[in-house]
Protein backbone atom coordinates (compact mmCIF):
# COMPACT_ATOMS: atom_id res chain seq x y z
CA UNK A 1 0.00 0.00 0.00
CA UNK A 2 1.08 3.36 -1.12
CA UNK A 3 1.86 5.60 1.54
CA UNK A 4 1.52 9.82 1.42
CA UNK A 5 3.70 12.08 2.48
CA UNK A 6 4.02 14.00 5.73
CA UNK A 7 1.53 16.86 6.19
CA UNK A 8 4.32 19.03 6.70
CA UNK A 9 6.03 18.15 3.63
CA UNK A 10 3.13 18.33 1.98
CA UNK A 11 1.57 22.11 3.47
CA UNK A 12 5.28 23.50 3.23
CA UNK A 13 4.52 27.02 4.41
CA UNK A 14 1.11 26.79 4.25
CA UNK A 15 1.01 24.82 7.27
CA UNK A 16 -1.40 27.15 9.28
CA UNK A 17 -4.12 27.37 6.61
CA UNK A 18 -4.02 23.62 6.33
CA UNK A 19 -4.04 23.34 9.71
CA UNK A 20 -7.01 25.67 10.36
CA UNK A 21 -8.99 23.79 7.52
CA UNK A 22 -8.34 20.39 9.12
CA UNK A 23 -9.67 21.74 12.33
CA UNK A 24 -12.83 23.01 10.54
CA UNK A 25 -13.22 20.26 8.64
CA UNK A 26 -12.62 17.73 11.85
CA UNK A 27 -13.11 19.57 14.86
CA UNK A 28 -13.48 16.80 17.33
CA UNK A 29 -9.98 15.41 15.87
CA UNK A 30 -10.85 11.99 15.11
CA UNK A 31 -8.33 11.82 12.13
CA UNK A 32 -10.88 10.79 9.73
CA UNK A 33 -13.23 12.62 7.82
CA UNK A 34 -15.99 10.97 6.20
CA UNK A 35 -16.65 10.78 3.02
CA UNK A 36 -19.88 13.05 2.97
CA UNK A 37 -18.14 16.24 4.44
CA UNK A 38 -14.66 15.26 2.82
CA UNK A 39 -16.27 15.44 -0.68
CA UNK A 40 -18.79 18.60 -0.20
CA UNK A 41 -15.72 20.32 0.93
CA UNK A 42 -13.70 19.70 -1.64
CA UNK A 43 -16.90 20.59 -4.46
CA UNK A 44 -16.16 24.13 -3.02
CA UNK A 45 -12.85 24.13 -4.99
CA UNK A 46 -15.37 24.30 -8.39
CA UNK A 47 -13.13 21.62 -10.08
CA UNK A 48 -15.36 19.26 -11.83
CA UNK A 49 -16.19 15.79 -10.75
CA UNK A 50 -13.94 13.80 -12.80
CA UNK A 51 -10.25 15.81 -11.35
CA UNK A 52 -12.19 15.99 -7.76
CA UNK A 53 -12.42 11.34 -8.32
CA UNK A 54 -8.89 11.69 -9.44
CA UNK A 55 -8.10 13.79 -6.41
CA UNK A 56 -9.50 11.34 -4.05
CA UNK A 57 -7.95 8.55 -5.64
CA UNK A 58 -4.80 10.02 -5.03
CA UNK A 59 -5.55 11.43 -1.53
CA UNK A 60 -7.07 7.96 -0.11
CA UNK A 61 -4.72 5.02 -1.83
CA UNK A 62 -5.95 2.68 0.49
CA UNK A 63 -9.30 2.63 -0.30
CA UNK A 64 -10.35 3.66 3.14
CA UNK A 65 -13.27 5.44 1.74
CA UNK A 66 -11.98 8.67 4.01
CA UNK A 67 -9.73 10.88 4.58
CA UNK A 68 -7.04 11.43 7.85
CA UNK A 69 -4.60 14.55 7.78
CA UNK A 70 -2.09 13.55 5.54
CA UNK A 71 -5.08 12.45 2.79
CA UNK A 72 -6.70 15.64 3.63
CA UNK A 73 -3.08 17.56 3.06
CA UNK A 74 -2.87 16.23 -0.15
CA UNK A 75 -6.08 16.57 -1.26
CA UNK A 76 -5.87 20.27 -0.42
CA UNK A 77 -2.18 20.45 -2.64
CA UNK A 78 -3.55 18.56 -5.49
CA UNK A 79 -6.81 21.27 -6.23
CA UNK A 80 -3.94 24.28 -5.80
CA UNK A 81 -1.76 22.36 -8.30
CA UNK A 82 -4.92 22.24 -10.31
CA UNK A 83 -6.60 25.61 -9.98
CA UNK A 84 -2.91 26.55 -11.39
CA UNK A 85 -2.76 24.59 -14.52
CA UNK A 86 -0.03 22.12 -13.03
CA UNK A 87 -1.12 18.12 -13.17
CA UNK A 88 -2.36 16.43 -9.80
CA UNK A 89 0.08 13.95 -8.97
CA UNK A 90 2.34 13.39 -6.30
CA UNK A 91 5.36 13.69 -7.81
CA UNK A 92 4.72 17.27 -8.11
CA UNK A 93 3.80 17.28 -4.38
CA UNK A 94 6.41 20.07 -3.86
CA UNK A 95 6.09 22.46 -6.52
CA UNK A 96 4.86 25.68 -4.92
CA UNK A 97 2.01 26.95 -5.43
CA UNK A 98 -0.81 29.81 -3.72
CA UNK A 99 -3.04 28.12 -1.24
CA UNK A 100 -6.14 26.47 -3.15
CA UNK A 101 -9.37 28.68 -3.57
CA UNK A 102 -11.83 26.66 -1.55
CA UNK A 103 -14.37 28.82 -2.11
CA UNK A 104 -14.23 31.04 0.90
CA UNK A 105 -11.78 32.83 2.84
CA UNK A 106 -9.09 31.15 4.07
CA UNK A 107 -9.59 29.74 8.13
CA UNK A 108 -7.11 32.11 9.58
CA UNK A 109 -8.08 35.32 11.63
CA UNK A 110 -9.13 38.37 9.65
CA UNK A 111 -7.09 41.80 9.69
CA UNK A 112 -8.50 44.06 12.55
CA UNK A 113 -11.03 46.41 11.17
CA UNK A 114 -12.53 49.56 12.24
CA UNK A 115 -15.30 48.90 13.83
CA UNK A 116 -18.16 52.01 14.15
CA UNK A 117 -18.85 52.31 18.06
CA UNK A 118 -22.42 50.93 18.87
CA UNK A 119 -24.29 50.79 22.25
CA UNK A 120 -23.09 48.77 25.04
CA UNK A 121 -24.98 45.31 25.57
CA UNK A 122 -25.81 44.43 28.37
CA UNK A 123 -23.53 41.63 29.90
CA UNK A 124 -24.58 38.20 29.62
CA UNK A 125 -23.96 34.64 31.33
CA UNK A 126 -22.07 32.44 30.47
CA UNK A 127 -25.09 30.04 29.25
CA UNK A 128 -26.66 33.15 27.08
CA UNK A 129 -22.86 33.51 25.66
CA UNK A 130 -23.35 30.02 24.33
CA UNK A 131 -26.10 30.38 23.19
CA UNK A 132 -25.33 33.43 20.87
CA UNK A 133 -21.99 31.76 19.84
CA UNK A 134 -24.68 28.68 18.92
CA UNK A 135 -27.24 30.55 17.09
CA UNK A 136 -24.56 32.69 14.98
CA UNK A 137 -24.00 29.66 12.91
CA UNK A 138 -27.01 29.43 11.70
CA UNK A 139 -27.48 33.08 11.38
CA UNK A 140 -29.07 33.92 7.82
CA UNK A 141 -27.05 36.90 6.11
CA UNK A 142 -28.61 39.30 3.69
CA UNK A 143 -26.06 38.47 1.38
CA UNK A 144 -27.16 34.52 2.08
CA UNK A 145 -30.60 35.39 1.56
CA UNK A 146 -29.84 37.09 -1.68
CA UNK A 147 -28.07 33.73 -3.22
CA UNK A 148 -31.11 31.58 -1.84
CA UNK A 149 -33.48 34.12 -3.95
CA UNK A 150 -31.72 33.79 -6.74
CA UNK A 151 -32.12 30.27 -6.51
CA UNK A 152 -35.38 30.40 -5.85
CA UNK A 153 -36.09 32.13 -8.42
CA UNK A 154 -34.64 30.11 -11.32
CA UNK A 155 -36.70 27.14 -10.02
CA UNK A 156 -39.93 28.77 -11.50
CA UNK A 157 -42.00 29.53 -8.20
CA UNK A 158 -45.56 29.15 -8.83
CA UNK A 159 -48.00 31.40 -6.21
CA UNK A 160 -44.33 32.80 -4.84
CA UNK A 161 -43.99 28.75 -3.93
CA UNK A 162 -42.02 25.60 -4.69
CA UNK A 163 -43.55 22.19 -5.17
CA UNK A 164 -40.94 19.66 -3.57
CA UNK A 165 -40.57 18.36 -6.67
CA UNK A 166 -38.78 21.11 -7.72
CA UNK A 167 -36.26 21.48 -4.67
CA UNK A 168 -35.67 17.67 -4.86
CA UNK A 169 -32.96 18.76 -7.46
CA UNK A 170 -31.42 21.58 -5.65
CA UNK A 171 -31.06 19.44 -2.29
CA UNK A 172 -29.91 15.70 -4.15
CA UNK A 173 -27.34 17.80 -5.83
CA UNK A 174 -25.39 18.47 -2.31
CA UNK A 175 -24.92 14.64 -1.94
CA UNK A 176 -26.00 14.71 1.51
CA UNK A 177 -28.09 11.19 2.75
CA UNK A 178 -31.57 10.89 1.87
CA UNK A 179 -32.35 11.01 5.51
CA UNK A 180 -30.65 13.90 6.70
CA UNK A 181 -32.21 15.54 3.67
CA UNK A 182 -35.77 14.68 5.14
CA UNK A 183 -34.66 15.87 7.91
CA UNK A 184 -33.90 19.23 6.88
CA UNK A 185 -37.22 19.00 4.70
CA UNK A 186 -39.36 18.61 8.07
CA UNK A 187 -37.39 21.69 9.79
CA UNK A 188 -37.76 24.09 6.53
CA UNK A 189 -41.52 22.95 5.68
CA UNK A 190 -43.02 24.72 8.91
CA UNK A 191 -46.41 24.72 7.05
CA UNK A 192 -46.32 20.89 5.86
CA UNK A 193 -47.88 21.89 2.92
CA UNK A 194 -45.36 20.04 0.53
CA UNK A 195 -43.83 23.58 -0.62
CA UNK A 196 -41.36 26.34 0.14
CA UNK A 197 -41.91 29.79 0.50
CA UNK A 198 -39.02 32.31 0.30
CA UNK A 199 -38.08 31.88 3.60
CA UNK A 200 -38.96 28.34 3.98
CA UNK A 201 -36.22 28.08 1.13
CA UNK A 202 -33.32 29.98 2.59
CA UNK A 203 -33.72 28.16 5.81
CA UNK A 204 -33.42 24.58 3.87
CA UNK A 205 -30.96 25.75 1.75
CA UNK A 206 -29.06 27.42 4.77
CA UNK A 207 -29.00 24.07 6.55
CA UNK A 208 -27.92 21.87 3.48
CA UNK A 209 -25.03 24.41 3.65
CA UNK A 210 -24.08 24.10 7.12
CA UNK A 211 -24.32 20.66 7.42
CA UNK A 212 -22.14 20.10 4.17
CA UNK A 213 -19.47 22.40 6.92
CA UNK A 214 -19.73 19.57 9.03
CA UNK A 215 -22.32 21.02 11.47
CA UNK A 216 -25.28 18.42 12.78
CA UNK A 217 -28.59 18.83 11.79
CA UNK A 218 -30.39 20.58 14.82
CA UNK A 219 -33.36 18.79 16.22
CA UNK A 220 -36.01 21.75 15.95
CA UNK A 221 -35.27 25.14 13.85
CA UNK A 222 -32.95 27.66 15.83
CA UNK A 223 -34.76 30.80 16.42
CA UNK A 224 -32.21 32.51 15.52
CA UNK A 225 -32.39 31.12 11.97
CA UNK A 226 -35.83 31.84 11.51
CA UNK A 227 -35.83 35.45 12.25
CA UNK A 228 -32.64 36.13 10.53
CA UNK A 229 -34.67 34.77 7.11
CA UNK A 230 -37.46 36.81 7.99
CA UNK A 231 -35.12 39.98 8.75
CA UNK A 232 -32.69 39.04 5.70
CA UNK A 233 -35.39 39.35 2.80
CA UNK A 234 -35.43 42.86 3.19
CA UNK A 235 -32.11 43.47 2.49
CA UNK A 236 -29.78 44.04 -0.58
CA UNK A 237 -26.49 42.37 -0.55
CA UNK A 238 -23.99 40.46 -3.02
CA UNK A 239 -25.13 37.21 -5.01
CA UNK A 240 -22.60 34.32 -4.73
CA UNK A 241 -22.88 32.03 -6.63
CA UNK A 242 -25.39 29.16 -5.81
CA UNK A 243 -24.85 25.79 -4.19
CA UNK A 244 -25.37 23.82 -7.46
CA UNK A 245 -27.35 23.91 -10.87
CA UNK A 246 -30.95 24.38 -10.98
CA UNK A 247 -32.32 21.43 -12.30
CA UNK A 248 -34.92 23.70 -14.17
CA UNK A 249 -33.99 26.70 -15.49
CA UNK A 250 -36.87 28.97 -17.45
CA UNK A 251 -36.11 28.79 -21.24
CA UNK A 252 -35.44 32.18 -22.89
CA UNK A 253 -38.61 32.33 -24.90
CA UNK A 254 -40.76 31.16 -22.09
CA UNK A 255 -42.57 34.26 -20.90
CA UNK A 256 -42.08 34.88 -16.68
CA UNK A 257 -44.34 33.74 -14.92
CA UNK A 258 -46.21 36.70 -12.48
CA UNK A 259 -47.65 34.41 -9.96
CA UNK A 260 -49.57 37.75 -7.92
CA UNK A 261 -51.49 38.14 -11.33
CA UNK A 262 -51.73 35.95 -14.30
CA UNK A 263 -52.17 32.48 -12.00
CA UNK A 264 -54.36 34.26 -9.48
CA UNK A 265 -56.62 35.49 -13.04
CA UNK A 266 -55.91 31.83 -14.42
CA UNK A 267 -57.43 30.41 -10.92
CA UNK A 268 -60.51 33.11 -10.97
CA UNK A 269 -61.40 32.28 -14.33
CA UNK A 270 -61.21 28.64 -13.51
CA UNK A 271 -63.25 28.81 -11.10
CA UNK A 272 -65.76 31.43 -12.29
CA UNK A 273 -69.22 30.36 -13.33
CA UNK A 274 -72.91 29.71 -12.37
CA UNK A 275 -73.42 28.11 -9.07
CA UNK A 276 -75.64 25.72 -10.93
CA UNK A 277 -72.73 24.28 -13.05
CA UNK A 278 -70.94 23.54 -10.09
CA UNK A 279 -71.06 20.17 -9.65
CA UNK A 280 -73.04 18.85 -6.21
CA UNK A 281 -71.64 15.98 -4.20
CA UNK A 282 -68.78 14.85 -1.47
CA UNK A 283 -65.88 16.58 -2.01
CA UNK A 284 -62.90 13.88 -3.03
CA UNK A 285 -61.46 12.18 -0.21
CA UNK A 286 -57.78 13.53 0.64
CA UNK A 287 -55.06 11.34 -0.18
CA UNK A 288 -53.44 9.19 2.58
CA UNK A 289 -50.16 10.38 2.16
CA UNK A 290 -49.22 13.88 3.43
CA UNK A 291 -47.19 16.49 1.62
CA UNK A 292 -44.50 16.23 3.94
CA UNK A 293 -44.36 12.01 3.49
CA UNK A 294 -44.83 12.75 -0.57
CA UNK A 295 -41.83 15.25 -1.02
CA UNK A 296 -39.45 12.40 0.96
CA UNK A 297 -40.89 9.31 -0.88
CA UNK A 298 -40.36 11.82 -4.12
CA UNK A 299 -36.21 11.93 -3.36
CA UNK A 300 -36.24 7.99 -2.95
CA UNK A 301 -38.32 7.99 -6.48
CA UNK A 302 -35.27 9.93 -7.61
CA UNK A 303 -32.74 8.01 -6.64
CA UNK A 304 -34.56 4.87 -7.95
CA UNK A 305 -35.48 6.17 -11.21
CA UNK A 306 -32.20 5.49 -12.75
CA UNK A 307 -33.10 5.56 -16.63
CA UNK A 308 -34.93 9.15 -15.37
CA UNK A 309 -37.96 8.34 -17.59
CA UNK A 310 -40.49 9.08 -15.01
CA UNK A 311 -41.68 5.63 -14.02
CA UNK A 312 -39.26 3.33 -11.94
CA UNK A 313 -39.98 -0.96 -12.91
CA UNK A 314 -39.84 -3.67 -10.49
CA UNK A 315 -36.16 -4.07 -11.78
CA UNK A 316 -35.02 -0.71 -10.23
CA UNK A 317 -36.88 -0.85 -7.21
CA UNK A 318 -36.27 -4.13 -5.74
CA UNK A 319 -33.60 -3.27 -3.71
CA UNK A 320 -35.85 -0.51 -1.92
CA UNK A 321 -38.81 -3.47 -1.37
CA UNK A 322 -36.63 -5.90 -0.38
CA UNK A 323 -34.92 -3.98 1.85
CA UNK A 324 -38.35 -3.94 3.88
CA UNK A 325 -37.62 -7.34 5.11
CA UNK A 326 -41.36 -8.14 4.04
CA UNK A 327 -42.58 -11.21 2.36
CA UNK A 328 -42.06 -11.28 -1.72
CA UNK A 329 -45.88 -12.71 -1.91
CA UNK A 330 -46.69 -9.32 0.40
CA UNK A 331 -44.59 -7.03 -1.83
CA UNK A 332 -45.88 -8.71 -4.73
CA UNK A 333 -49.36 -7.60 -3.11
CA UNK A 334 -48.50 -4.21 -2.90
CA UNK A 335 -46.56 -4.03 -6.28
CA UNK A 336 -50.59 -4.89 -7.96
CA UNK A 337 -52.55 -2.50 -5.87
CA UNK A 338 -50.21 0.16 -6.55
CA UNK A 339 -49.65 -0.76 -10.63
CA UNK A 340 -53.25 0.43 -11.14
CA UNK A 341 -53.13 0.27 -15.05
CA UNK A 342 -50.96 -2.94 -15.07
CA UNK A 343 -48.74 -1.43 -16.39
CA UNK A 344 -45.64 -3.05 -15.14
CA UNK A 345 -44.01 0.33 -13.92
CA UNK A 346 -44.78 3.31 -11.32
CA UNK A 347 -45.90 6.59 -11.37
CA UNK A 348 -43.95 9.06 -8.58
CA UNK A 349 -47.31 8.70 -7.16
CA UNK A 350 -47.85 5.04 -7.17
CA UNK A 351 -44.19 4.50 -5.72
CA UNK A 352 -45.58 6.73 -2.59
CA UNK A 353 -48.34 4.92 -2.10
CA UNK A 354 -46.07 1.42 -2.38
CA UNK A 355 -44.06 2.71 0.52
CA UNK A 356 -46.63 4.26 2.54
CA UNK A 357 -48.06 0.96 2.23
CA UNK A 358 -44.92 -0.77 3.42
CA UNK A 359 -44.73 1.39 5.79
CA UNK A 360 -48.13 0.62 7.19
CA UNK A 361 -47.89 -3.18 6.82
CA UNK A 362 -44.40 -2.82 8.91
CA UNK A 363 -46.41 -0.70 11.80
CA UNK A 364 -49.58 -3.82 11.46
CA UNK A 365 -51.66 -2.88 9.38
CA UNK A 366 -52.08 -5.56 6.68
CA UNK A 367 -52.71 -3.68 2.63
CA UNK A 368 -56.35 -4.05 2.02
CA UNK A 369 -57.70 -6.37 -0.73
CA UNK A 370 -58.28 -3.77 -2.98
CA UNK A 371 -57.59 -0.12 -2.86
CA UNK A 372 -59.96 2.48 -0.78
CA UNK A 373 -60.89 5.94 -2.28
CA UNK A 374 -58.71 7.70 0.03
CA UNK A 375 -55.90 5.62 -1.09
CA UNK A 376 -55.90 5.68 -5.33
CA UNK A 377 -53.41 8.61 -6.36
CA UNK A 378 -55.04 12.24 -7.21
CA UNK A 379 -53.87 11.93 -10.94
CA UNK A 380 -55.35 8.46 -11.46
CA UNK A 381 -58.91 9.49 -9.56
CA UNK A 382 -61.86 9.58 -11.97
CA UNK A 383 -62.46 13.31 -13.02
CA UNK A 384 -66.28 13.94 -12.98
CA UNK A 385 -67.88 15.52 -15.78
CA UNK A 386 -70.29 18.06 -15.28
CA UNK A 387 -73.60 15.81 -15.92
CA UNK A 388 -72.95 13.13 -14.17
CA UNK A 389 -71.88 15.01 -10.85
CA UNK A 390 -74.56 17.76 -10.88
CA UNK A 391 -77.34 15.43 -8.65
CA UNK A 392 -80.41 16.46 -9.94
CA UNK A 393 -83.55 17.49 -8.13
CA UNK A 394 -86.05 15.08 -6.68
CA UNK A 395 -89.56 15.56 -8.47
CA UNK A 396 -92.21 15.79 -6.81
CA UNK A 397 -95.36 15.12 -8.26
CA UNK A 398 -99.10 15.75 -7.19
CA UNK A 399 -100.28 12.36 -7.91
CA UNK A 400 -99.22 9.66 -5.49
CA UNK A 401 -98.79 6.86 -7.95
CA UNK A 402 -96.64 8.84 -10.05
CA UNK A 403 -94.56 9.53 -6.71
CA UNK A 404 -94.11 6.13 -5.70
CA UNK A 405 -92.98 5.02 -9.21
CA UNK A 406 -90.20 7.72 -8.61
CA UNK A 407 -89.31 7.00 -5.27
CA UNK A 408 -88.58 3.68 -6.05
CA UNK A 409 -86.90 4.38 -9.19
CA UNK A 410 -84.28 6.54 -6.93
CA UNK A 411 -84.13 3.37 -5.13
CA UNK A 412 -83.28 1.31 -7.60
CA UNK A 413 -80.65 3.76 -8.71
CA UNK A 414 -79.10 3.75 -5.05
CA UNK A 415 -79.12 0.57 -5.17
CA UNK A 416 -77.70 0.18 -8.62
CA UNK A 417 -74.46 2.74 -7.43
CA UNK A 418 -74.21 0.53 -4.51
CA UNK A 419 -73.94 -2.72 -6.53
CA UNK A 420 -71.69 -0.76 -9.41
CA UNK A 421 -69.02 -0.24 -6.47
CA UNK A 422 -69.10 -3.79 -5.23
CA UNK A 423 -68.39 -5.02 -8.50
CA UNK A 424 -65.49 -3.05 -8.63
CA UNK A 425 -64.33 -3.74 -5.18
CA UNK A 426 -64.88 -7.52 -6.48
CA UNK A 427 -63.19 -7.21 -9.81
CA UNK A 428 -59.94 -5.54 -7.74
CA UNK A 429 -60.29 -8.65 -5.79
CA UNK A 430 -60.45 -10.79 -8.70
CA UNK A 431 -57.30 -8.91 -10.07
CA UNK A 432 -55.22 -9.84 -6.90
CA UNK A 433 -56.50 -13.05 -7.11
CA UNK A 434 -55.68 -13.35 -10.84
CA UNK A 435 -52.35 -12.01 -9.97
CA UNK A 436 -51.26 -14.52 -7.04
CA UNK A 437 -52.39 -17.61 -9.49
CA UNK A 438 -50.15 -16.31 -12.15
CA UNK A 439 -47.98 -16.27 -9.86
CA UNK A 440 -48.57 -19.62 -8.55
CA UNK A 441 -48.66 -21.29 -12.08
CA UNK A 442 -44.81 -19.35 -12.57
CA UNK A 443 -43.68 -21.44 -9.72
CA UNK A 444 -46.03 -24.28 -11.30
CA UNK A 445 -43.78 -23.97 -13.83
CA UNK A 446 -40.83 -24.16 -12.78
CA UNK A 447 -41.59 -26.73 -10.75
CA UNK A 448 -43.03 -28.77 -13.62
CA UNK A 449 -39.43 -28.15 -15.86
CA UNK A 450 -37.37 -29.07 -13.19
CA UNK A 451 -39.31 -32.38 -12.73
CA UNK A 452 -38.88 -33.17 -16.32
CA UNK A 453 -35.25 -32.34 -16.38
CA UNK A 454 -34.98 -35.04 -13.69
CA UNK A 455 -36.79 -37.70 -15.29
CA UNK A 456 -34.44 -36.88 -18.21
CA UNK A 457 -31.46 -37.44 -16.25
CA UNK A 458 -33.00 -40.52 -14.64
CA UNK A 459 -33.74 -41.70 -18.37
CA UNK A 460 -30.24 -41.32 -19.53
CA UNK A 461 -28.97 -42.95 -16.69
CA UNK A 462 -31.28 -45.87 -16.54
CA UNK A 463 -29.78 -46.60 -20.56
CA UNK A 464 -26.42 -46.35 -19.44
CA UNK A 465 -27.10 -49.11 -16.65
CA UNK A 466 -28.79 -51.00 -19.63
CA UNK A 467 -25.89 -50.64 -21.76
CA UNK A 468 -23.57 -51.13 -19.18
CA UNK A 469 -25.65 -54.68 -18.25
CA UNK A 470 -25.27 -55.52 -21.86
CA UNK A 471 -21.52 -55.06 -22.34
CA UNK A 472 -21.24 -57.19 -18.77
CA UNK A 473 -23.33 -59.74 -20.48
CA UNK A 474 -21.03 -60.28 -23.67
CA UNK A 475 -17.93 -59.85 -21.27
CA UNK A 476 -18.99 -62.84 -19.41
CA UNK A 477 -19.81 -64.94 -22.90
CA UNK A 478 -16.16 -63.45 -24.01
CA UNK A 479 -14.63 -65.13 -21.02
CA UNK A 480 -16.67 -68.61 -21.11
CA UNK A 481 -15.40 -69.26 -24.41
CA UNK A 482 -11.67 -68.16 -22.74
CA UNK A 483 -12.56 -70.45 -20.29
CA UNK A 484 -13.60 -73.36 -22.28
CA UNK A 485 -11.07 -72.89 -24.78
CA UNK A 486 -8.30 -72.95 -21.71
CA UNK A 487 -9.81 -76.16 -20.71
CA UNK A 488 -9.64 -77.82 -24.07
CA UNK A 489 -5.76 -76.63 -24.81
CA UNK A 490 -5.12 -78.16 -20.96
CA UNK A 491 -6.46 -81.33 -21.50
CA UNK A 492 -4.91 -81.92 -25.16
CA UNK A 493 -1.56 -81.03 -23.37
CA UNK A 494 -2.05 -83.35 -20.74
CA UNK A 495 -3.02 -86.30 -23.44
CA UNK A 496 -0.03 -85.83 -25.37
CA UNK A 497 2.10 -86.03 -22.42
CA UNK A 498 0.53 -89.63 -20.83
Amino acid sequence: MASLPSPTQVAGDQAGQFEAWYKKIDPSGSGAIQAGPAAGFLKKSGLNDNVLSRIWDLSDPGGKGYLDKAGLFVALKMVALVQNGKEPSLANINLPTPPPNMGEPPPHPPPPTKVPPAKPAPPTTGGAATAAAAGGVWTITPQDRARYDTIFNTLGPEANKLHGSKVSGVMLNSKLPTETLGKIWDLADMDKDGSLDRVEFSIAMHLIYKVLENNPVPSSLPQEMLSSAQRAGVAQGPVPAPLAPPSQVPQPNTPKQQPNKDNLACGVEATSGSSAEKPSGPPPAPWVISAAEKARYDVMFHNADLDKDGYVSGQEIKGVFLQSGLPQMVLAHIWNLCDIKQTGKLTSEQFALAMWLIQQKLAGTDPPAALTPEMVPPTMRPKPSAETSVVPAKPQYTNPELQLVADEIEELNADKLKLEAEIQQKEAGIRVKNNEIKNLQTELDTLSSTLRQLEHQKGAAQQRLDDLGNQKKVLEGERNDLQALIEAELEEVISDIF
